[in-house]
């Protein structure tokens, strides 16, 4: 049984547990809780649910263990691991396995649904430098079509929020210098393998050069201009997503 806007709150914090469920059910979502990991293995086998959210810290089989094994049960799920400890090695871990994203605690539960519904999109961009205007069109028309699209000025800042979420894109704007664009693309690659790059060039110049003959027609990457059209920027991230796998 397939259940929409469901939710699976997995954790031996079994106070925090049942306050997210409650949390959940008031904002409209099914949503059930387990301070097992086995018995959580258990129901899934039986039933999917849209939205896992996983405890790292368990025992006798930890959170990335459980995830490893609901990754064989239900490969579609989109599972957000959660955290109130300094745990970077295993945390960059279930990141590069697939989780969608880190929770840490205490948990704000007043964002926790923006946070679920973000996560559940077909596709998560972050813009890096954006211009406000031009991040604007293009987050509205990504938005219409099942995308979530944030932005930040700071380079720094962008890898920080990527030790916390996997996003498909990282979007890197003009403006910023082509030190800045590669050092913070590596940064961000090195965090998540699986990010892609869109590198934002206006005109026809020096920078657009260096970075295809750097990239030398990298599938994973897409270099473009701020004049592109949103659905053919969206059209090419799709092919990317499908060449991935």
């Amino acid at each position: 049984m397939s259940k929409r806007n469901s939710v699976l709150i997995i954790d031996d914090d079994a106070h925090l547990g049942e306050t997210l469920k409650d949390i959940l059910e008031e904002k409209g979502y099914h949503s059930r809780f387990t301070a097992s990991g086995s018995e959580a293995l258990g129901i899934l086998s039986k039933e999917s649910y849209e939205t896992i959210l996983l405890d790292i810290k368990m025992a006798p089989l930890n959170g990335l263990a459980i995830y490893r094994q609901i990754k064989q049960i239900r490969p579609q799920n989109v599972t957000i691991m959660m955290t109130g400890y300094a745990m970077q090695d295993t945390i960059k871990e279930c990141l590069h396995e697939g989780a969608r994203g880190i929770l840490y605690k205490p948990i704000s539960l007043d964002k926790i649904v923006i946070y679920i519904e973000a996560l559940k999109c077909a596709m998560l961009i972050l813009a890096i430098g954006m211009d406000g205007g031009g991040t604007k069109d293009l987050k509205e028309y990504l938005g219409a079509h099942n995308c979530w699209m944030s932005d930040v000025k700071d380079p720094d800042q962008a890898i920080r929020i990527n030790q916390q979420i996997q996003h498909h894109f990282i979007l890197l704007d003009p403006g910023l210098s082509m030190e800045d664009m590669l050092k913070t693309y590596a940064s961000i690659i090195k965090l998540n393998p699986m990010t892609m790059g869109i590198f934002m060039v206006e005109g026809l110049g020096a920078k657009e050069d260096l970075l295809n003959k750097f990239f030398q027609e990298d599938p994973h990457v897409l270099i473009c201009r701020p004049e592109t059209p949103s659905a053919e920027i969206l059209n090419r991230m799709h092919q990317m997503m499908k060449a991935r796998g």
